[in-house]
């Protein structure tokens, strides 16, 4: 008897040691999202089932065997995550087993490519004995509404084998919102921090609109039953189509959402605009990136018009009694535009995001204003017929392939301020003949300049490149001169790894 005694003792002692682990571990998510290391981008996922219509935290996922692995694509890498072991459920038992996933950090570079549009990619999701995933396909997290920190809360939802999850179930947490993607409002619909695919989880049976409002019907598929009908404020309410409000009980207002709200919230002629909402002023649509009092920041996320040539971006822009800054070209904003030929930018412009004029075909001419610090990754890829481009001395970052295939540009003068220019930042620009890089730049990421074989003259003013990589001047021209600071030649025909170096 004590005996039997003491070994409850032990296995109770064990199970609190597990409890307090693992509350350790997976409790606090939310607060160390908001302490989280800025320098670095961090990946958790975590699991929650869904049994017979309700949620319930599956703490323990319990096991005979070993749980396959997490496998997941960040950027270029792919990246495999094994499950930790935390516990044994009973000493006398040691084949079921608990296992937990930890953080994982993808990169320490947060603006390199998280912040600039990378996505995560969920390849393969294990489940634990006696559940499955619910939902299907491989999804991609990014940086937005579900993910706006560098801190990736991912979790996973769980349902029992042989049940469904019931999205019209308030505790089901399906939620349906109105995203910008290419300067168009497109329905994106959520299983807690998981987007979920249209044609294997759900299928929207309804979509109508009636003055501001958008009513959005979507039906469950595969792991998923039930249906669920969602109100949202529209960007540019047309008139009315006729359609009565839905009656559904289980329809659901998302005006607080900031994602959702895209002309903001209020009643009678007070309208309150909040970070997240979008709208559209002139030709331009923006989304608000900052509001204090009667003022704030917005970010370039689309034209209303996608025939336009010129872009040319204004300081501020007013809505609803509120003033804005113009201080960001959002990622994607200008994507495939084949009609932009001309851009100019503003003053009080910070950032262009990444791919956000990404083959934008027809473009020749760019004058980037003073004040623009980073350009971001593969923002004008592919533009083929940019001859014209104008940097700031304000600029400090060029980021990975943002010109790669401009072949039409001939003559390139990095600005001084620059102290970074990224993997294949000018790769493929079959044109260009001549290269000046300024005393302030630092570092020269592999294949900056590769594949050039026009370009014969490279001046190098700078006495201080700590690093250079593999190929940055690879397949230039084979008569190329690369001038640099007298006490360097030495040290930079080592670094850069090419010949023809001199003073």
């Amino acid at each position: 008897m004590k005996r039997k005694e003491k070994r409850n003792s032990i296995n109770g002692m064990v199970l609190g040691l597990a409890l307090l682990i693992l509350g350790m571990c997976m409790l606090p998510a939310k607060v160390r999202a908001d302490q989280a290391d800025l320098s670095v981008v961090s990946f958790i996922p975590w699991f929650k089932a869904w049994e017979d219509g309700s949620s319930e935290m599956v703490n323990y996922l319990g096991t005979a065997g070993e749980l396959k692995p997490f496998i997941i694509q960040y950027g270029t890498k792919t990246i495999t995550l094994p499950a930790q072991e935390v516990h044994l459920r009973d000493p006398d038992h040691p084949n079921f087993k608990y296992y937990l996933f930890r953080m994982e950090t993808l990169e320490e570079n947060v603006n390199s490519q998280w912040m600039n549009g990378a996505t995560i990619k969920l390849v393969s999701v294990p489940a634990p004995d006696g559940y499955v995933v619910c939902f299907s396909g491989q999804p991609e997290l990014k940086i937005g509404r579900k993910y706006d920190s560098n801190y990736v809360d991912c979790m996973i939802p769980l349902v029992k084998e042989g049940q469904k999850v019931d999205i019209s179930s308030n505790s089901s947490f399906i939620s349906c919102v109105l995203e910008e993607e290419n300067g168009q409002d497109v329905i994106c619909v959520y299983h807690n921090t998981i987007p979920l695919t249209e044609g294997a989880d759900y299928k929207i049976t309804k979509d109508t609109t009636s003055g501001f409002y958008r009513y959005v019907t979507i039906t469950g598929m595969g792991n998923y039953t039930g249906s669920k009908t969602t109100q949202m404020i529209v960007s540019n309410p047309g008139p009315s189509d006729g359609t009565q409000n839905p009656s559904d009980q289980n329809s659901d207002s998302n005006q607080n959402d900031n994602s959702n709200s895209n002309t903001g919230s209020g009643t009678g002629n007070t309208v309150t605009l909040k970070k997240g909402d979008t709208f559209y002023s002139g030709n331009y649509r923006y989304r608000i990136t900052k509001v204090s009092g009667k003022k704030g920041n917005v970010t370039v996320i689309g034209l209303k018009n996608k025939k336009t040539s010129t872009v040319s971006l204004p300081n501020t822009v007013k809505k609803n009694g509120y003033t804005f800054t113009v201080t960001a070209v959002g990622t994607k904003a200008f994507k495939n535009n084949t009609y932009i030929k001309k851009v100019t930018t503003n003053k009080a412009l910070r950032t262009i995001g990444a791919e956000a004029f990404y083959k934008c075909t027809s473009l020749t001419s760019v004058k980037i204003s003073s004040g623009v610090t980073t350009i971001g990754k593969k923002a004008f890829y592919g533009c083929k017929k940019l001859k014209t481009l104008s940097l700031p001395n304000t600029l400090t970052t060029i980021g990975d392939d943002a010109f790669y295939l401009c072949a039409s540009i001939r003559t390139l003068s990095i600005p001084k301020g620059v102290k970074t220019i990224g993997k294949a930042a000018f790769a493929r620009c079959t044109s260009l003949t001549k290269v000046t890089i300024p005393t302030t730049v630092r570092t020269i990421k592999s294949k900056a300049f590769y594949g050039n074989k026009k370009l014969k003259t490279v001046r190098i003013y700078s006495a201080v490149i700590k690093t250079a990589g593999s190929k940055c001047f690879g397949g230039i021209s084979s008569k190329a001169v690369i001038k640099v600071p007298a006490k360097k030649v030495t040290a930079y025909k080592k670094l850069l790894k090419v010949k023809n170096v001199r003073k």
